[in-house]
């Protein structure tokens, strides 16, 4: 077939003529330009035809020189394909009896002297999409919502209905929990633990009853809520600890801390104990006022999430922060993951130093106040508050692996988080003993003996468990767990920034039993140290219902976030390990 081609550049017409071509040569269509012989990336062949009788040899002669002619002007350097230069015009590549292609006509259209028309409108630019989420490309999926958005940039709020239930929620659980904790102080030193008594004065006072025993925070309240925190800032921040460094976060960051939780732990102890024997301090008195303290902690609480509401939104300490666009959601779930003040990390604060410090102390508190009801810590007590004290020292010991969990790296500082740790762990975490003190129970010295036994095994097994696992991250992989080498997956992942991670999820241990086995004996443990108040009342087990649906939540949680994050690899971990907590149960 043969296809005809018009050039009127620089005032010249040349008509380039295309014929079928053999296979060899070489041309420009490999480098992506246009070729004077056609598309083809080969030579047009050169052939030869006997001449026509009727032509004279002078006429002969002359169409053969301008056949040779245009063969050398192919062949110049001009026309080589590696020439950067085009040529001017293209030599005729026509056989002798091919009749010349018919000139293009050229139409001028009058105007009458009227303006040349518009060029027509030009078409409109995409629309921008704004507030979209890039695809999940470490699990290969595309955006996720709610618990597998590992990288957090919206929280947990979702899209739609359910982003509509999770700020309903949010608010109601901002509208029960503040009372809940005043009111879990009254059913204990008021009521004796007794719900049904508590469920009577309900019944007869009602709403305005109850809001009567609002217990209204005096000066001195406020002033042991202002004393601790200040207390509890300065050693974190003046306290010396080697550096660490925290996980990367979706964003990029790396977090930086100060490992010094066990000598804050031990250093706020012995002031505790100093200041009590030398007679500047009464614990007892903490137990007196403690409905004033709790009431205090929880307007400082609410200001201290409001403050980092606004934190989050004009002046983020990084850039893992940000709203969702919903101010209840926002105030509940927080708008920054690792915010701080100048040098004072404040999820630590929160967490580990108010939180973790208080669930410690104030048990010595109740211990005091039931010395001074019935002159000695009854064998309830005494088991109730070491288990206590063993296990929060764990968690000092262990306070650079929380920095690692999902606690940390995942849930933002919020009322969550934040408040949680200020009102919620102080009051219903420290509620088995601040039962005991009006109940100080009647068990024998060997139950308590055994409760004590059992209760610190659980603790031991729940350390292992964790310092397992970080060994193995801190080997790398390259250890033995129970005398064999570790077995685990590399599981890739990307961050918000593009960088392309990787992860060891371990299969052996504890962790080749169920993927939060660690959750099991944390669980045991808060029995142990809850049921020496027997069965009497159904209150000194509050924490440990609430930690098992706290944990079964978690565990939940966490394998949505692990599976947006993972993909296909937190598939096959769940394949070889596939119970959640309980090996062979759950």
């Amino acid at each position: 077939m043969v296809s005809t081609r018009t050039s009127t550049g620089s005032g010249r017409r040349s008509t380039f003529k295309m014929t079928p071509t053999s296979k060899g040569g070489d041309g420009d269509s490999a480098r992506g330009r246009a070729s004077p012989v056609g598309p083809s990336s080969k030579k047009a062949p050169v052939t030869s035809r006997s001449p026509s009788p009727a032509v004279s040899p002078q006429k002969r002669s002359k169409k053969t020189s301008e056949a040779h002619a245009e063969v050398v002007a192919l062949a110049s350097p001009s026309s080589s394909p590696s020439s950067k230069s085009k040529p001017k015009s293209a030599a005729k590549m026509t056989s002798p009896k091919t009749s010349p292609a018919p000139k293009k006509r050229t139409y001028t259209k009058k105007t009458d002297g009227l303006p040349p028309p518009p060029p027509p409108p030009a078409s409109p630019p995409p629309k921008r999409a704004y507030n979209k989420k890039p695809k999940n490309t470490a699990a290969g999926k595309g955006p996720s919502h709610g618990h597998g958005d590992w990288t957090n940039q919206s929280g947990m709020r979702g899209t739609g209905l359910y982003a509509v239930l999770s700020t309903l929620g949010a608010l109601a659980l901002i509208l029960s929990t503040c009372p809940a904790a005043i009111y879990l102080w009254f059913l204990h030193e008021k009521m004796g633990g007794d719900c049904a008594a508590f469920y009577d004065f309900y019944q007869k006072n009602g709403i305005k009853g109850l809001y009567n025993e609002w217990p209204t925070p005096s000066a001195e309240a406020w002033g042991y809520v202002a004393g601790f925190a200040v207390l509890t800032a300065t050693i974190q921040l003046l306290m010396p600890g080697k550096p660490f460094d925290g996980p990367v976060t979706p964003k990029g960051n790396v977090p930086k801390y100060k490992a010094n939780g066990v000598q804050s732990f031990l250093f706020t102890h012995a002031l505790f104990f100093a200041t009590w024997y030398l007679g500047y301090f009464n614990p007892a008195r903490v137990h007196e006022l403690l409905g004033e303290i709790i009431a205090a902690t929880n307007l400082f609480a609410l200001g201290f999430c409001a403050m980092l509401t606004l934190k989050g939104h004009f002046a983020p300490s990084s850039s893992d922060s940000g709203g969702c666009g919903n101010l209840i959601f926002d105030f509940y779930w927080g708008t920054e993951l690792y915010p701080r003040i100048g040098p004072l990390d404040l999820k630590m604060f929160t967490n580990c130093r108010w939180g973790m410090m208080l669930w410690s102390l104030l048990p010595l508190c109740y211990t005091a106040r039931q010395m001074e009801l019935y002159g000695s810590p009854s064998a309830a007590m005494l088991v109730s508050v070491i288990l206590t004290e063993v296990y929060v020292f764990k968690f000092f010991v262990w306070e650079a692996g929380y920095m690692k969990s999902i606690d940390i790296m995942h849930d933002r500082a919020g009322y969550y988080i934040c408040w949680g740790c200020l009102v919620w762990v102080p009051s219903l975490y420290t509620s088995p003993s601040l039962y005991f003190v009006r109940n100080p129970g009647a068990i024998s010295l060997a139950t308590a003996a055994f409760m004590l036994f059992a209760g610190l095994l659980m603790i031991w097994v729940n350390y292992d468990a964790d310092r397992q696992r970080a060994d193995f991250r801190t080997a790398n992989g390259l250890c033995n767990v129970w005398g064999k080498p570790a077995k685990f997956i590399k599981a890739k992942y990307v961050t918000a920034s593009g960088q392309t991670k990787e992860s060891l999820l371990l299969l052996s241990g504890y962790w080749g039993m169920s993927r939060h086995f660690h959750y099991l004996p944390e669980i045991l443990a808060s029995f142990f140290w809850s049921v020496p108040g027997l069965f009497k009342h159904i209150s000194p087990y509050f924490y440990v219902i609430f930690l098992t649906i706290l944990l079964v939540d978690r565990a939940h949680r966490d394998d949505g976030r692990c599976a947006g994050k993972y993909g296909k690899f937190w598939d096959q971990y769940k394949k070889q390990v596939s119970y959640w907590i309980v090996p062979g149960v759950y």
